[in-house]
């Protein structure tokens, strides 16, 4: 928040968290979407666990 103007430091920091987490929830959303689509619960946390580290 430091490059923000000072009068625009509270809306970039606004900016900033509500970014944050909706990238949170999509993450946890498309987490949720391959372990429930996968034929059984060990190849949905496998698959969730590469998109995790690839990403």
């Amino acid at each position: 928040m430091a490059s923000a103007p000072e009068g625009s430091s509270g809306t970039a920091s606004a900016l900033f968290n509500t970014a944050r987490q909706v990238g949170s929830a999509a993450g946890v959303a498309l987490g949720g979407s391959l372990l429930t689509g996968a034929a059984d619960f060990t190849t949905g946390l496998r698959t969730d666990m590469t998109v995790g580290a690839v990403a």
